[in-house]
């Protein structure tokens, strides 16, 4: 399977755990010039930006190991538009999460999903 096909596999692993957990699906896949949110989410006040790491293997490390500092750049950027854009009456609070799913490394299927809260 391919790196994008699996890439997307995981989001939408990420998305129904979330929804198994209470929380609501905003957006997916949120993209802009230089930044992305793979899933934003609602969970009572709260905004949720959603990084998702999908591994078949932990031979580079776990998911959220490889959120580096650019990343956090460009996924800081994608928010603060986000919010500027869909939150103009209030600025609201969020954070930031990752979830970190482990697939089978030639069947695909689950072997583990890692939901780490406020990364920052």
């Amino acid at each position: 399977m391919q790196a994008k096909k699996i890439g997307y596999l995981g989001e939408e692993l990420a998305a129904s755990y979330l929804n198994q957990h209470g929380y609501s699906i905003v957006a997916t896949n949120y993209t802009i010039q230089g930044g992305e949110i793979d899933i934003i989410a609602r969970c009572n006040d709260f905004l949720i930006f959603v990084e998702v790491k999908t591994r078949t293997s932990s031979t580079f490390g776990n998911g959220g190991e490889s959120i580096t500092r650019n990343k956090r750049l460009r996924l800081q950027r994608a928010i603060t538009h986000y919010i500027a854009q869909h939150c103009a009456h209030r600025e609201p609070e969020y954070r930031i999460d990752v979830i970190e799913i482990t697939l089978h490394a030639q069947k695909h299927y689950l072997l583990n999903i890692d939901h780490i809260e406020n990364i920052e």
